[in-house]
C-alpha cells in the first residue's frame, strides 16, 4: 500500500507547482486508489502462492498416479512375456527330452540288432571253420 505520507507529499508537490487545492486532493486520491488497487499484498499474494501449491500438489498426486498405473501395467505385461517365455521353454525342453529319448531308443535298437548279428556272424564263423578244421583233419588222416 502507497503510504499516507507520500500521498501528502504528491499532494503538496501538486499544490506547489499551481495545480488548483480541489484537483490536486482528488488527483492523488485517485492515484492512491490505483496504486492499492494494483499492487500485491502479502495476503493475496500468500493466498495466490498456498493456491499454486495446491493445484501443484495435485497435478503431482495425479502425475504419481499414472506413474503407478503404468508401472502396474508394464510389470503385467512383463510377468505375462515372463510366463509365455518360461511355457515355450518347457515346451522346448519337452520336445528335447522326448526327442532325445527317441534317439536313444533307436540307437539301443541298432547297437542290439547290430549286436545280434556279429554274434550270428560269430557262431556261423566258429561252425565254418570248426566244419574246415574237421574237413582238414580228416584228409590229413587220409593222406597219412
Amino acid at each position: 500500500m502507497a503510504s499516507a505520507k507520500k500521498i501528502l507529499d504528491y499532494e503538496r508537490e501538486l499544490k506547489a507547482v499551481g495545480v488548483p487545492d480541489i484537483q490536486a486532493e482528488i488527483h492523488s486520491q485517485k492515484l492512491a486508489e490505483i496504486i492499492e488497487s494494483t499492487l500485491v499484498t502479502r495476503e493475496h499474494f500468500d493466498s495466490t502462492f498456498r493456491e499454486f501449491e495446491l493445484r501443484n500438489e495435485l497435478k503431482f498426486k495425479d502425475l504419481g498416479n499414472k506413474i503407478s498405473n503404468v508401472e502396474a501395467t508394464l510389470e503385467n505385461k512383463a510377468f505375462h512375456i515372463e510366463s509365455r517365455i518360461e511355457t515355450k521353454v518347457n515346451n522346448l525342453e519337452t520336445k528335447l527330452e522326448n526327442r532325445i529319448s527317441s534317439l536313444e531308443a533307436k540307437l539301443e535298437l541298432r547297437i542290439s540288432q547290430m549286436e545280434s548279428s556279429l554274434y550270428k556272424f560269430l557262431v556261423t564263423a566258429i561252425i565254418a571253420m570248426m566244419t574246415i578244421s574237421g574237413a582238414m583233419q580228416t584228409i590229413f588222416h587220409y593222406w597219412k
